[in-house]
């Protein structure tokens, strides 16, 4: 227990924000310095950002696993879907981190989006429990976030502002501080994006982004990235299957080492070619 409790918070202190931080995840976000494709969104992407990357009555389901820095103290799974019905996109999802047993995270979200032309809004609301293997009472935090983005035919860009009402997991806690984020991506004249984001939250340093996703073929798809604060850099491959993928993402922290995730993402409903 007390070897547990040391890795997580040596974990949190190097990441270099507080517990308790509502924090989702993507396929490739370990690979592409946490930026996000938003021309074509997948379902987390649509959790973080209200992109309009869904066509009408289509759905989009992730599932994956984060293996943190190679221990398996730090394992995360996550899920979410997201559907589109005319302007309206929804979204939610969940993420599970810690032992039940030990200390355990877990955390939903969900999401609702309206699109108009090329411009999209939305709201999210988030909740978190965090338990302590039944050794002290479970606490519990709600959150709020706010978006929106701008499409063109080659750049897109998304404003992010979450936790926007400062919650705390128990009374007089440090609250957890709104975070801004800009997400950005420009659409190359070959078979690529490159990827853009800036992070920013009270008292701490801002925190930047970049990426790239090549299409090498109709089946397969490279990806690389690189953040700062801390700085920790990135790739991975994404294959293909009719209207499946599977992604793996690696990076690598050069003091903490490296994490994985791998990731099954699956499409329904209508697609691009039969958009009236």
């Amino acid at each position: 227990m007390k070897r547990a409790t040391i890795t997580i918070a040596v974990i949190l202190l190097s990441l270099g924000h507080p517990a308790g931080a509502f924090d989702f995840v993507t396929a490739d976000g370990n690979g592409m310095g946490q930026t996000v494709i938003l021309s074509n969104s997948s379902a987390s992407t649509l959790l973080l950002a209200p992109s309009g990357g869904l066509i009408d009555r289509q759905w989009k389901v992730d599932l994956g696993a984060i293996r943190t820095f190679d221990l398996k103290e730090l394992d995360r799974a996550f899920m979410s879907a997201a559907y589109r019905r005319g302007s309206v996109t929804c979204a939610g999802g969940f993420i599970s981190f810690g032992d039940d047993d030990l200390y355990a995270e877990r955390t939903g979200r969900l999401s609702v989006a309206y699109q108009y032309d090329s411009v999209s809004v939305g709201v999210n609301c988030s909740y978190m429990q965090v338990g302590f293997g039944g050794h002290y009472p479970d606490l519990n935090a709600f959150s709020v976030g706010l978006g929106a983005s701008y499409r063109t035919k080659k750049v897109f860009a998304a404003f992010v502002a979450e936790d926007i009402n400062s919650p705390g997991l128990y009374d007089h806690s440090e609250s957890i501080l709104p975070r801004y984020t800009l997400y950005t991506e420009l659409i190359g004249p070959g078979s690529y994006s490159i990827t853009g984001r800036i992070s920013a939250q009270k008292r701490e340093k801002p925190q930047l982004g970049a990426g790239q996703k090549i299409d090498i073929s109709s089946i397969a798809a490279v990806f690389w990235g690189l953040s700062t604060e801390p700085f920790i850099y990135g790739a991975g491959l994404e294959l293909i299957y009719k209207r499946s993928f599977i992604t793996y993402a690696t990076s690598y922290h050069p003091t903490l080492g490296f994490s994985h995730t791998l990731s099954l993402s699956f499409a329904f409903g209508r697609e691009d070619s039969e958009q009236p």
